[in-house]
């Protein structure tokens, strides 16, 4: 379902800014990605197409961006439809200003790379604290034209642009939506190599998913695609400078296992290797992978206890600043988040149920084995994505429809429950879903107490 209302497309942009600290420039993209999802989401969803967001829009979204973390643009804002944000005529106008109101505050830009000729790149290098995410999804004209319908000359002008990142001193990573069965492997291999030789700090691979509105010939068909991905970039890992992720993962529990390193960094230089399990830093034990790396980012001195093929030693390093040490780890679980979800289960009289994505099932049901909370206190539920359907299995698309499901389906949770935990990133900043239904709508339903975390 498009929204065109104007009133409600200004409060979806303050949403955005207000509950991901996202600024919304443009819906418009000028690639024509055999993937892309506009198209095929239920008709029931909710979707914001915004064309040109207005400077009055933009610049009044500001007031409700918080400079205390990155400002994020060119990113999906929920139900407003991302684009690529150089397009916008007057882009280079609200970068200029964002830099006078936010000159502290780093920004993180996803784009397709098209249009960052040198004048684009001067702009942007005014920024010091600026990086950008580029969605190449393949370093050749052949892979190009085959994924996004790309002419060659198209291709050429954007890979050439990417050269000019490192010659101007931009941080960058790199993304892909790996498609072996349309570009071959060997097309992946060049891409991520691509990466590389222009210095970019990391690459994410993405196992592409669809609903089941899209046409499922274009994806790879292999149930087990993620894991063939990951043997694929663990085989090519030491033709890569830089640390290759693959993102979502499939993560099964919260050891804090090193997933890629950058070449020659601080922490390369003093030892660390991909595989290796961080035991300790600076004498603290941490509690799962996002814990560790944000312990290992940390300016100045790093003393690590590390497990490395069986064999435990203590390694050392200084980074000169902040998030700057080499080490990359998949995202698991934030530990303040992990803390706050404790605190809840602890203090609830009766027992909690936990409602979260395929995705997210294993890793909630090894942090309440590492909190040692039995399941008659409280109990992880998988909730499959029936709105969506297809492959979709992220917390961001679920409804409350599909939690409304499983809660019916599973006769114990109305029987037992004292309290039901959503996962917030299905939710607006307001508590809506993507069908623009309120999560206080299972409340109604079942007259249990219902949260989002």
């Amino acid at each position: 379902m498009q929204i065109t209302d104007p009133d409600k497309i200004n409060k979806f942009i303050e949403e955005s800014a207000y509950g991901e600290n996202i600024l919304p420039i443009t819906s418009i993209c000028d690639t024509g990605c055999i993937f892309c999802s506009r198209g095929c989401n239920p008709p029931e969803i909710h979707r914001a197409d915004i064309g040109l967001a207005s400077l009055e829009q933009i610049f009044g979204a500001f007031e409700f961006l918080d400079p205390g973390i990155p400002i994020i643009i060119g990113e999906s804002a929920g139900i407003i439809e991302e684009g690529e944000p150089t397009l916008h005529p007057d882009f280079p106008a609200i970068f200029e200003r964002l830099i006078e109101h936010f000159p502290n505050t780093p920004v993180e830009m996803k784009t397709n790379g098209r249009n960052l000729d040198r004048n684009l790149l001067d702009l942007l290098k005014k920024k010091d604290n600026l990086k950008l995410d580029v969605y190449l999804n393949s370093a050749s004209a052949r892979g190009r034209k085959l994924l996004m319908n790309e002419s060659s000359d198209t291709s050429a002008r954007t890979l050439e642009n990417i050269k000019l990142l490192s010659e101007y001193g931009i941080a960058f990573s790199g993304s892909i939506i790996a498609f072996p069965n349309i570009t071959g492997w060997e097309d992946i291999r060049l891409t991520l190599k691509y990466f590389s030789d222009n210095k970019a700090e990391t690459v994410r691979v993405h196992p592409p998913s669809h609903s089941r509105y899209a046409d499922a010939g274009v994806f790879p068909d292999s149930c087990d695609f993620i894991f063939e991905l990951k043997d694929f970039i663990n085989s090519i890992r030491d033709e890569i400078d830089c640390p290759v992720l693959v993102d979502p993962s499939v993560l099964t529990d919260l050891t804090p296992e090193v997933s890629g390193m950058l070449k020659n960094s601080p922490a390369w230089d003093a030892g660390i290797r991909s595989g290796d399990i961080i035991l300790s830093v600076n004498s603290h034990k941490p509690m799962c992978r996002t814990d560790a790396w944000n312990r290992l980012s940390e300016a100045g001195r790093i003393t690590a206890a590390v497990k490395s093929d069986g064999v435990i030693e203590t390694l050392e390093w200084d980074n000169p600043r902040q998030f700057c040490s080499g080490i990359t780890m998949e995202f698991d679980f934030v530990p303040s988040r992990a803390d706050r979800l404790r605190q809840v289960i602890e203090y609830t009289a009766g027992k909690v149920y936990l409602l979260t994505s395929e995705s997210g099932f294993e890793l909630i049901r090894s942090l309440m084995q590492l909190f040692k909370i039995e399941k008659d206190k409280a109990e992880v539920i998988k909730v499959m994505n029936q709105s969506f359907g297809g492959t979709i299995n992220v917390s961001g698309l679920l409804t409350v429809d599909d939690f409304l499901a499983v809660i019916h389906d599973n006769h114990a949770i109305a029987a037992e429950a004292s309290l039901i935990i959503l996962p917030y990133e299905s939710f607006s900043c307001s508590g809506n879903d993507l069908k623009f239904c309120h999560f206080t709508k299972i409340r109604n339903e079942t007259g249990i107490d219902v949260i989002t975390l």
